[in-house]
């Protein structure tokens, strides 16, 4: 038919075609108010335009197709039973009215501009993008069929919180030369499993959730707004090979396991959540945006279907997680990390930090090597006794960058150790740039011992060792008289000097007199420390902890005071920085008085020195000397004119970077025995200091804890 004048449709149904190629209504426009019907075989464009109330069927079989090229504006919806029905000729125009659409067949769109189709879709049939255009689907469509971009953009939503694609888990179609968008503004699950290559796009500001596992779609990715979640907490959610640009956030939830040989580039945040270990197959070191692995999160540099030759990404890192770099080559990690997770070295190869980074949690070198390279940093939290994050495994590291402690919540109880490096099982070296530095200011470091002073506290950190510990800063009273040897280096908590040193170094002050002295074998020569004189009787004393008593001993003939020695109990702690023994202990002993006579007879006189070697154990040994007389295998006691000396039958070993007290304590003789010492004060006569039954003999169990520094 060839009329013009148009057609109305008031009821009932008018058919164009029976089944074959034949059957027209003319030019005119169509006003249906009931229903226009189409059974035709081919493709046919129908240009009037439709308005009215009516339905609009389409009921071709097979790929017979209906082309509605014209703006119509019908509103009685549209049904599809079979064929296709198409949306536009190529060009700008084409709708499918107002109505909801029940598509059973299939319903495609062919514009090359951008158009927005509202009606609801529903159905059994699938959804094609064949146009050059974009075409945006803001109603919330139900319809069960698989949806394909062949051409140009398919966009779901505009901005709002409305606009799908089919429900279910029917596929997702992206030819080469499609693309599909997501512009919504709250967060939508997607369970559409992705095909193909053409592009993806997350642009609205809510987020998208991807449920299914599209690891068949090659396609790239790009993140310009919003939020991307692939996996939202389910196993599915894998991505397959494309290349992925993030300016937004990219959130990687999944449940089990992958390893993603994407390629990332872009400015945004990316997230990896969730339990499951995430691997990176290629380098992607143009990547500048920000990488956060959660907690409980683990994310791996390396892969094993590429032997672990590459694998890593670019930008900052906050690590809350776990981090392993899996390499089998030489690798330069130059991500700044920070964060409270774990940074895991595996594989046989090297990998550099090259950063100053600012994570607190554990560093495990599992294999291969592990440098710290000039310019990295490595920070440590540090808190109650042993409390901190450290540096562990069985592999080789290499120190040549900086140790960073957070020393603002440390308790500084005296004696409290961190460790930092466990040396037992690792194979660890230090540079000649390494360095140590803190919240409280730098250290300086000597013979491989690095301290600083600060706040009544010194705190040394020890190579050998790798731990950090705390002790306090001696009274202003107290100094030190060192001897050491040419080969001595001295002891952890000295401010250690890089050549070796053979003069006596005085440190003292007037009013100064007696001495206190350890000698060491293959540690050091001696250490002494002065004391001060009151009331004209000279003190061996050393400043008390709050609460310690004084051992008095005092000497008595003929109920005169022929000599009296003050002496609190004491304990000193100190770091050994070489393996060696002690073997003699110095205390002093001067003349106060030479009336009197002797009350003859050397009975019994006992002094205890205990060791503690601060790993946790009861205190190590305890040595008693009687008299004059050796104990075997204990210690013997003599006198040199100005001190008692103990020499140690069985010399106390200590080791490289261990803590050891020791403990001063002194034991009376029963009531009734006399204590004599004899001490040559020239050729014609001879003094002796000894104790009657009479006087002051007492002993404190309290101890007090000194550090020797050098002030």
């Amino acid at each position: 038919n060839t009329y013009t004048g148009g057609t109305t449709i008031s009821g009932g149904k008018l058919q164009v075609g029976a089944g074959g190629s034949g059957g027209a209504i003319g030019t005119g426009n169509v006003t249906n108010n009931a229903i226009l019907a189409f059974s035709k075989t081919g493709t046919n464009d129908f240009a009037n335009l439709i308005s009215g109330t009516g339905v609009v069927q389409v009921a071709n079989s097979g790929p017979n197709e209906i082309v509605l090229s014209g703006n119509n504006t019908y509103s009685g919806g549209t049904e599809i039973s079979g064929g296709r029905l198409t949306i536009g000729a190529g060009g700008t125009s084409g709708t499918a009215g107002t109505g909801n659409i029940t598509n059973s067949g299939a319903l495609q769109v062919n514009r090359s501009d951008t158009y927005t189709l509202s009606n609801a879709i529903s159905g059994t049939g699938l959804f094609r993008q064949n146009g050059t255009g974009t075409t945006i689907l803001t109603a919330n469509n139900t319809y069960e069929g698989t949806t394909t971009v062949n051409d140009g953009t398919l966009q779901m939503g505009n901005g709002g919180t409305s606009g799908t694609i089919g429900i279910g888990t029917n596929n997702l179609t992206i030819s080469s030369s499609g693309k599909f968008v997501v512009n919504r503004s709250d967060t939508i699950s997607m369970a559409n499993v992705i095909n193909g290559s053409g592009g993806f796009e997350q642009a609205g500001t809510g987020t998208t959730i991807l449920a299914a596992n599209s690891g068949s779609f090659n396609g790239g990715i790009l993140v310009s707004a919003g939020t991307l979640n692939v996996g939202g907490g389910v196993s599915g959610g894998a991505l397959g090979s494309g290349a992925i640009t993030n300016n937004a956030t990219l959130i990687f939830e999944r449940t089990s396991g992958s390893n993603m040989t994407n390629d990332f580039s872009g400015t945004g945040t990316l997230v990896f959540r969730g339990s499951s270990k995430v691997n990176l197959y290629h380098d992607s070191t143009s990547y500048a945006g920000t990488v956060l692995v959660e907690t409980n999160a683990r994310l791996q540099f390396g892969a094993s279907t590429n032997s672990y030759a590459s694998g890593s990404i670019g930008g900052t890192i906050t690590n809350n997680g776990e981090l392993t770099v899996y390499r089998n080559n030489t690798f330069s990690l130059t991500n700044v990390i920070s964060g409270t997770g774990n940074l895991i070295k595996d594989g046989t190869g090297e990998t550099i930090l090259t950063t100053a980074n600012n994570y607190t949690g554990n560093t495990t070198v599992t294999d291969g090597q592990l440098t710290l390279a000039s310019g990295g940093r490595l920070a440590f939290l540090i808190g109650a006794n042993g409390v901190n994050n450290s540096i562990g495994g069985t592999g080789i590291l290499q120190l040549d960058g900086q140790f960073a402690f957070d020393l603002s919540g440390a308790s500084t109880t005296a004696g409290n150790t961190w460790n930092i490096v466990n040396v037992a099982t690792l194979t660890e070296s230090y540079g000649g740039t390494f360095a140590v530095t803190s919240t409280l200011g730098a250290f300086t470091e000597n013979a491989n011992v690095w301290s600083l002073d600060n706040g009544g506290n010194t705190w040394s950190y020890t190579e050998a060792t790798g731990v950090l510990t705390v002790v306090p800063v001696p009274e202003p009273h107290v100094n030190l008289l060192l001897s050491l040897s040419a080969a001595a280096l001295g002891v952890a908590v000295w401010k250690r000097r890089k050549s070796s040193i053979s003069r006596t170094i005085v440190a003292g002050c007037a009013n100064k007199h007696t001495i206190t002295a350890l000698l060491f074998t293959g540690l050091l020569t001696a250490l002494v420390v002065n004391t001060r004189a009151e009331g004209g009787k000279v003190l061996a004393e050393f400043k008390p902890a709050e609460g310690a008593k004084t051992t008095a001993i005092s000497w008595y003939n003929n109920n005169e005071t022929l000599g009296e020695l003050k002496i609190r109990d004491i304990a000193q702690t100190f770091r050994a920085s070489a393996d060696g023994q002690i073997t003699q202990l110095v205390f002093p002993m001067e003349q106060i008085s030479t009336a009197g006579r002797p009350q003859g007879g050397v009975e019994d006189f006992a002094f205890t020195v205990t060791f503690y070697d601060h790993v946790g154990t009861v205190p190590a040994t305890t040595f008693i000397s009687k008299g004059n007389r050796a104990q075997p295998g204990k210690a013997e006691m003599s006198v040199d004119g100005s001190s008692f000396i103990i020499n140690l039958d069985d010399p106390i070993p200590v080791l490289a970077g261990q803590i050891y007290t020791f403990s001063l304590g002194w034991q009376g003789a029963a009531p009734g025995n006399r204590i004599s010492f004899q001490q040559s004060l020239g050729t014609e006569e001879t003094f002796r200091w000894h104790r009657a039954n009479r006087g002051s003999w007492t002993r404190s169990p309290n101890s007090l804890e000194f550090t020797a520094l050098e002030k």
